[in-house]
């Protein structure tokens, strides 16, 4: 992760040194990630012993229609009353993961990895590691930390478990709405129900000139034909350009932004 600023600069370096680093890392302790939760600014990288794996998983998370592979790998400090954290592996990061590998090298020694690129999540008061296309990992590299850790589980070592019951879980842990009827939600208390989401099938009776109209691209105010091109009504915007049909089942999200405000 490069941030960005007026002062930066950029070289290429077409030879690269003998010494260059093959990988790099800022390791945040497992029991200190609760303080970076929703924390976007930087990555969180972390190490750990290996302890659980789950089979990768197929999921449909809210805001996707499709789904998504996804694959959770428990990692600890290596003490039995010690702290552990889920490192939850979306897409090709779930599928790519070398998790036979790892388990059967866990019968002999244990497993030792570094993750990069990982945003810490809450769930449930849990919080867990996100893993998603920015997401790398090192395993058993010859490094000090990981040499560090490796000394103090070697003592009390045992193998990689393969959790099943896990994955399954993890499947429907995001459930697809549930199909309601219009008159179950219609006196629902918008307030106490708002991250509640349901599946609710309707048959448009009559649609008149008010649902739908042509929209502002930049600030959604009602246009006029402005020769051939539409300009906005709202003076501060004064946009010209091409609108944006706003109408029920197109563009909804829209539509219902300027409909509460009229």
């Amino acid at each position: 992760m490069i941030s960005f600023t007026k002062w930066t600069t950029v070289e290429v370096i077409l030879q690269i040194p003998p010494a260059f680093l093959v990988c790099t890392y800022n390791l945040t302790p497992i029991d200190q990630l609760q303080p970076r939760v929703d924390y976007k600014e930087y990555f969180t990288d972390v190490l750990g012993v290996v302890s659980v794996i789950s089979q990768v998983s197929s999921v449909r998370t809210r805001g996707r229609q499709a789904e998504v592979m996804k694959r959770t790998v428990t990692i600890s400090n290596a003490r039995d009353t010690g702290p552990t954290v889920d490192v939850v592996l979306w897409g090709e990061r779930a599928t790519t993961f070398p998790a036979e590998q790892v388990h059967r090298d866990s019968g002999s020694s244990p497993q030792i990895i570094i993750f990069v690129g990982t945003l810490v999540r809450s769930y449930a008061d849990n919080v867990s590691l996100s893993g998603g296309s920015s997401c790398k990992w090192y395993i058993n590299e010859p490094v000090p930390e990981v040499n560090a850790l490796r000394a103090s589980a070697e003592t009390n070592h045992h193998p990689v478990i393969w959790d099943q019951g896990k994955a399954a879980a993890e499947s429907t842990v995001i459930a697809v709405p549930e199909h309601k009827k219009l008159k179950d939600i219609k006196y629902l208390h918008p307030f106490e129900n708002k991250k509640k989401e349901w599946l609710v099938i309707v048959k448009v009776l009559k649609i008149d000139s008010s649902w739908w109209y042509n929209a502002c691209k930049k600030c959604l105010r009602t246009t006029k034909p402005h020769g051939d091109t539409y300009k906005c009504t709202n003076i501060s915007c004064d946009n010209i350009g091409s609108p944006t049909p706003s109408a029920f089942g197109h563009e909804h999200h829209q539509l219902w932004r300027p409909a509460f405000g009229n």
